[in-house]
């Protein structure tokens, strides 16, 4: 039994600090505009508030709950877009969490009048701590066993810069995001060896396909957009593809998660999960999306429940003196 314990509580530990070595992720990654890529920064009409909520893998104890809240608007006068994003994660039966908030700047312009370029900067301030009272030890479970709890700092803080850079039309759009350029120390353990959050590469891209119209006075507008996200992170990469049906104002929406063309350690092919998405949106004011993770690797569905995500977005403009005409492009959103 003490053995039993004794391995549980290691592995509880491990899992606690191995996990840090991947960004958390959202399967709606377009209606977390800043998250992404900071080069969204100011990408609306004029001011934009973004709340995102993900629980992944319920069954699984304190698994992981993550969130974000954001603020950006556009400054039109010097062609720029600024914006302010603040994560917040919990994960591991250790009650491992983390704290940022970080301001964002993006820069545009145009060529030719029809290609829209905006490289961004993002620079966060992050806190990471541990509930160690959550943990247990080898000297709980037997006299005269060592234990690391001296070792173990509540928290520690830590600067983390990234860049983006979108291009962007009127139908079509790419991006490049960098993550963590400084591969920060995030190690909880003192007089240990650094843990280092790895550089993330991330990009994506889509395309927007208006549909016909039915024509009457009640008409709505369609759409398709079909959508890509490849992220790569140290020894892991995954991507995303799929798209949603705008039928203002409902939206329905499916992903896949995975790489089918590359196999796992096991030999397996490389699925994680299915993502159906169910929305309304009244374009250029609100967007509310659910959607629903079905795990289909070998991890499966029975164990984890799958994972579910909430998004709102809210834009607004304020009354002013007319305006010269903008560049909004409206596809590369949820």
């Amino acid at each position: 039994m003490r053995r039993s314990l004794l391995l549980t509580s290691s592995f509880i530990l491990s899992f606690a600090f191995v996990l840090r070595a991947q960004d958390f992720q959202y399967s709606q990654f377009y209606a977390a505009p800043l998250y992404i890529n900071p080069a969204f920064a100011g990408l609306t009409e004029q001011h934009r508030m973004v709340v995102n909520v993900r629980d992944e893998w319920p069954t699984l104890t304190n698994a992981y709950l993550s969130g974000s809240f954001s603020y950006d608007r556009n400054i039109e006068s010097i062609n720029s877009g600024i914006g302010v994003i603040m994560n917040g994660e919990l994960s591991g039966t250790g009650q491992l969490w983390k704290t940022e908030i970080a301001p964002v700047y993006a820069y545009q312009f145009l060529i030719d009048e029809k290609i829209l370029i905006r490289p961004a900067l993002k620079v966060g301030f992050n806190i990471l701590g541990i509930n160690k009272s959550k943990l247990v030890f080898n000297d709980q479970l037997e006299s005269g066993q060592s234990s690391v709890e001296t070792n173990i700092r509540p928290s520690r803080f830590y600067a983390d810069f990234s860049t983006g850079v979108m291009v962007l039309t009127e139908r079509y759009w790419g991006g490049l995001a960098i993550n963590h350029l400084n591969t920060p120390n995030q190690s909880l353990i003192d007089n240990s060896p650094e843990s280092i959050l790895p550089t993330k590469v991330s990009i994506h891209g889509g395309a927007k396909f208006p549909l016909p119209s039915t024509g009457g006075a009640r008409s709505t507008e369609k759409d398709i957009t079909l959508a890509a996200h490849y992220k790569s992170q140290a020894k892991f990469d995954q991507l995303d593809i799929g798209g949603y049906y705008n039928h203002n104002p409902l939206v329905l929406g499916i992903w896949y998660r995975g790489l089918p063309l590359k196999s796992n350690k096991q030999g397996a092919i490389n699925a994680d999960a299915l993502t159906f998405l169910v929305g309304v949106k009244k374009e250029g004011i609100y967007s509310l999306g659910f959607s629903y993770d079905l795990t289909i690797s070998r991890l499966s569905f029975t164990r984890t429940a799958g994972s579910f995500e909430l998004s709102f977005i809210r834009e607004w403009a304020v009354k002013k003196k007319k305006r010269r005409r903008q560049f909004i492009i409206p596809c590369a959103k949820f």
